[in-house]
């Protein structure tokens, strides 16, 4: 993920976008939960050692998110295969 960032992040400046000053935290997101992050803490303490290997990513989307009244919608905008 840091790498595809440094990649993206320079491709971008070069199309005249800002680079972005904030430190880059990557991240997966996994779930959502609509309640306090305390009522989740035991359902991710019955997964803390749990291990799902090793995983090969062929490509990744870029998603926009819409937040609603009904929760978040997500829109697929593209699909970028990863050469290896």
């Amino acid at each position: 993920l840091d790498e595809l960032q440094r990649t993206l992040s320079r491709r971008l400046v070069t199309c005249g976008f800002e680079e972005e000053a904030r430190r880059f935290q990557p991240h997966i997101t996994l779930a959502r939960f609509s309640q306090p992050s305390g009522s989740v803490r035991g359902v991710l303490a019955s997964y803390r050692d749990y291990s799902a290997g090793v995983m090969p990513v062929n490509f990744f989307s870029l998603f926009q998110s819409d937040l609603t009244p009904d929760g978040p919608v997500y829109t697929v905008l593209d699909r970028f295969a990863l050469n290896r």
